[in-house]
């Protein structure tokens, strides 16, 4: 009893197609009958100036659907308080650098994404403005949140984003600075 292609008796295996099956997708597949996970989604992202000083910038990431009902996550880098003071310094720490990526699966949700730099405690280097604060520099972190944030509500509509929904997103260091926001805050 072996196989024979003119055995008239054939059996066919259906395996029904794997793919992408979120319409949103840049990779969707009107003919895939089973999600494997392999959606992917074209963002877009760009650099925006949030206050005066040059370190006073975020990188705003759109999904690939967004309009004026898109909530928004203003993610803080951490580094000690000091990592990230330099203008050309880029933060990567929340797109899988270390081995987890939360910016991507927040996108592939839906949500925007504004990883923010701020003013670290080693960015003034004029020796004259330093005082007896030791409060100065955590102030002026948590100050860049505000600004940030306002220049977010203030450019919603240009920027396609919900003007009244933030949520901060933070590891190490900028989970201190955000934990001082919201007690600040509250």
């Amino acid at each position: 009893m072996g196989y024979s292609p003119s055995s008239s008796s054939s059996h066919f295996l259906l395996v029904k197609k794997k793919g992408c099956t979120d319409p949103f997708a840049v990779n969707y597949n009107e003919n895939t009958e089973t999600d494997d996970g392999s959606c992917s989604y074209a963002i877009s992202s760009q650099e925006i100036s949030y206050g005066p000083d040059a370190i006073q910038e975020m990188q705003l990431y759109l999904p690939a659907m967004h309009d004026e009902n898109t909530k928004v996550v203003v993610m803080v880098h951490g580094g000690g308080w000091v990592v990230g003071n330099n203008e050309t310094d880029k933060v990567t720490t929340f797109d899988g650098r270390y081995g987890w990526d939360i910016l991507n699966p927040l996108l592939n949700a839906g949500y925007a994404c504004a990883v923010m730099k701020y003013r670290t405690a080693c960015y003034q280097t004029d020796t004259s403005a330093i005082t007896n604060n030791s409060m100065r520099f955590l102030d002026q972190m948590m100050t860049d949140i505000d600004l940030a944030v306002a220049h977010l509500q203030d450019n919603a509509t240009e920027l396609g984003i919900r003007n009244d929904h933030f949520q901060l997103l933070r590891e190490s260091a900028g989970g201190h600075i955000v934990t001082a926001y919201a007690i600040r805050s509250a």
